[in-house]
């Protein structure tokens, strides 16, 4: 689809990811631009258009905003999205820890980076992507949810969420109590070696 053809069928959902990002203050911050980034990126077929169609986008947002942000000029707002652009990692509208499931499991680590059952593999590739959207930051992950999205008990959850921390794949954070869960650090899969049987 060309750019004048993407921006003429999506002019409505556009225009709506404009107002709702735009400045309502005087000055300008890049979570702005990045929730506008985010808001395009949720919108059918945006994440694959190509750079005129993405920059036509940007300009709109900067016409719109200009008399918000001052002297920032469209170059360094362009940088900024691009940069949002290439973070963005849950659209909008999409759970965090389904949008990270989905991307574990299209992304799986295979029995020869990590031996174990399939199902705990899935665990570390779901913790590896939440990482992801979080970057330098810890992720919370219960053992309930660990529970309902890897299909398992959570007796089983608990003890395998222990041993991918007593393995040196995550990291405690910050221990969880009744009312936040543990949070953890994903730190990678270390070098190979039989941690559990295979009962794929």
């Amino acid at each position: 689809m060309s750019e004048i053809d993407y921006m003429q069928k999506y002019e409505v959902e556009i225009s709506r990811a404009i107002n709702e990002t735009l400045p309502t203050e005087t000055g300008y911050n890049q979570r702005q631009i990045f929730n506008y980034a985010r808001a395009l990126k949720s919108l059918p077929g945006m994440a694959d258009v190509d750079e005129n169609t993405l920059r036509s986008c940007v300009w709109l947002w900067y016409e719109q905003a200009k008399s918000n942000i001052g002297s920032k000029k469209f170059f360094d707002l362009w940088v900024d999205f691009k940069y949002a652009w290439a973070k963005v990692k849950i659209k909008i509208g999409e759970a965090v820890f389904e949008q990270a499931l989905r991307r574990a499991r299209a992304n799986p680590i295979g029995a020869k980076e990590l031996d174990g059952d399939g199902r705990f593999r899935e665990l570390i590739a779901l913790c590896r992507e939440l990482q992801s959207v979080f970057g330098d930051k810890p992720f919370y992950l219960s053992t309930r949810t660990v529970a309902r999205l890897c299909s398992l008990d959570i007796s089983t959850a608990y003890i395998w969420l222990w041993f991918a921390t007593e393995t040196g794949i995550l990291k405690i954070a910050k221990k969880g109590d009744r009312k936040n869960a543990t949070s953890y650090y994903y730190l990678g899969i270390p070098q190979k070696k039989q941690i559990a049987d295979d009962d794929d």
